[in-house]
């Protein structure tokens, strides 16, 4: 005679344990199933081994009275009434048990917890495409918050902001440093008008609050009143500067600056309608193998356009890092953000401003996300993005 039990444990060996415990260690395995077990419309539940086992028994045992045979519940005639066709040695159902006060109360704090969740990770989600997120990143982005979240972070929307901050941040590279011994050579490409010039004289302010000693040189001899317009920078800022006409001259004077610990070079802005602009660009950067090319673009420019600039410029040379201008005069930055990501090119600075060189940001990427994600934060920001939170 055979008596089967159903046990249900988080692993196999465990079940095991209980089933030698119980059923003695003759016991047979008739069936096994992995589950899922508590959690709530699909979150927190935690995986689970089901086995049913069995324990070979004697008439002997059913004798001795080690083993009470199970005893099916008699009905009797007088219960049954009409057409009822129940068996009259059919079981009765076992009664369920009434939720305790307790867990009335753990159930009905889970529900809330959870529906205030649910509420908070829509608005992110909705303020995420507002400011311009492609709607597949957005996605991955809000299934990588949720799996972050805890049961104890559900419906607070400061644990919900950490764990949707560290997603946008997992998903950007992180910078690169390609030289390791000085003269560093920064090259400053891109089309025009973003502000390549500007963003020159604040490295330059920069790294001289570092206390490094830096350059200026530029081969923007194109663009009319370019040159005055830097040299008055360099002038004012007490740093040496030069006009390079060739690739050859270029050269030559970065290995004249060998001293100087950084070299920061300004590049005539151009755009994929001059092949012949960027040609020789091409030939100044092969005269600069050891420099960092960083490709500067403009907040407010379109999406498309962003990527555009950047498979334009990877033509040129490789692109080692992003700098971007007019964070201010942004009102969405969904979309700087979706190139980064795209291209996987890290951001080297970001700026925000005219003021060289206070309104200069190394990196950047944590000030984009924190703007990206502020009409969510602080719905009274009028940014120009419709507010996400009641």
């Amino acid at each position: 005679m055979i008596e089967s039990r159903r046990y249900r444990a988080a692993s196999m060996p465990e079940a095991l344990q209980q089933i030698k415990s119980d059923l003695g260690p003759d016991a047979i395995i008739i069936h096994s199933q992995p589950v899922r077990v508590g959690g709530m419309f699909g979150l927190f539940a935690q995986r689970a081994v089901e086995v049913r086992a069995a324990a070979m028994t004697t008439q002997d045992d059913l004798d001795a009275g080690a083993i009470q045979p199970r005893q099916p519940r008699q009905w009797k005639p007088s219960q049954l009434t009409g057409d009822e066709t129940i068996a009259l040695t059919k079981e009765s159902p076992e009664p369920q048990r009434p939720a305790t006060p307790l867990r009335k109360v753990q159930l009905e704090q889970f529900s809330q917890r959870l529906g205030e969740a649910s509420t908070l990770l829509a608005d992110a989600y909705r303020c995420l495409q507002d400011e311009g997120v492609e709607d597949r990143l957005v996605q991955e982005i809000m299934l990588q918050t949720k799996a972050g979240l805890t049961f104890e972070s559900l419906g607070r929307p400061d644990s919900l902001h950490v764990a949707l901050r560290s997603a946008m941040l997992s998903r950007l590279p992180r910078r690169r440093i390609r030289q390791d011994t000085p003269p560093h050579l920064i090259c400053l490409q891109g089309p025009t008008g973003v502000g390549k010039t500007t963003t020159a004289a604040k490295l330059i302010g920069l790294f001289q609050s570092e206390r490094l000693r830096p350059a200026l040189l530029t081969i923007d001899v194109l663009r009319v009143g370019a040159i005055a317009q830097i040299e008055a920078y360099a002038r004012i800022m007490g740093v040496p500067f030069a006009v390079a006409y060739d690739p050859r001259e270029l050269a030559a004077k970065v290995e004249s600056w060998s001293d100087y610990d950084v070299i920061v070079v300004d590049t005539p802005g151009m755009g994929e309608a001059q092949p012949e602009r960027l040609a020789d660009l091409r030939c100044h950067l092969q005269a600069l193998p050891q420099s960092s090319n960083f490709l500067v673009l403009s907040a407010t420019a379109k999406t498309e356009d962003m990527l555009a600039t950047v498979e334009t410029f990877k033509g040129m040379a490789s692109i080692d890092a992003i700098v971007t201008t007019k964070l201010d005069e942004s009102r969405h930055l969904g979309g700087l953000y979706g190139v980064l990501h795209a291209t996987q090119t890290p951001l080297a600075f970001s700026s925000s401003g005219q003021q060289v060189p206070e309104d200069l940001t190394v990196g950047g990427t944590e000030e984009l996300i924190a703007r990206i994600l502020a009409s969510w934060r602080e719905p009274s920001l009028a940014r120009g993005v419709g507010t996400c939170l009641p």
